[in-house]
């Protein structure tokens, strides 16, 4: 009875030895390198772009499928860092400006800027210096005006400030 307490006693003290005493550690040098972690780091990122729409986020996903595909292949930890650099450093320097470009591209008007230039009818007598009403689709905008203007006719949309119209 002694010897087989002995021998469990021994085969425990060795496999503590090989055990480096941190649970966590051991199971990020294990796992964390595995295709399914960086896949899952891109899911978060894409969920995170989604939030942010400033295509940072984004930016780092080529990094983290590089990472993944070299993962899958089966080389290690350096390995995959190296591709998830390289894939950070070409969605930084190559996706993120052509897709901002592509936002910011366009110089289109929208909201209330996208009024200017538009016809609207007057509902609402507009006389010099005073204040009236004009419809443009189904909305209804105050407007001014340096000209008098009757209920009916159609005035051009000059410009905006703030929720007045200026036409003529």
């Amino acid at each position: 009875m002694m010897t087989s307490m002995k021998s469990i006693l021994l085969l425990q003290q060795s496999t503590i030895a090989t055990d480096s005493g941190n649970f966590l550690l051991d199971w990020f040098a294990n796992s964390m390198f595995s295709w399914q972690f960086w896949m899952l780091i891109t899911v978060v990122l894409l969920i995170g772009e989604v939030f942010t729409l400033g295509f940072l986020l984004g930016a780092l996903m080529p990094g983290s499928i590089l990472a993944g595909i070299v993962s899958a292949l089966g080389f290690g930890m350096n390995a995959q860092l190296l591709a998830f650099s390289v894939g950070v450093i070409a969605g930084l320097a190559f996706l993120r400006p052509l897709f901002l470009r592509k936002m910011i591209d366009g110089n289109e008007p929208s909201n209330v800027d996208a009024l200017v230039g538009s016809s609207a009818k007057v509902i609402s007598d507009i006389a010099d210096g005073e204040p009236g009403y004009v419809k443009i689709a189904s909305e209804e905008w105050r407007a001014r005006s340096t000209d008098d203007h009757q209920v009916g006719e159609t005035v051009n949309v000059v410009s905006v400030e703030g929720n007045t119209l200026l036409v003529k």
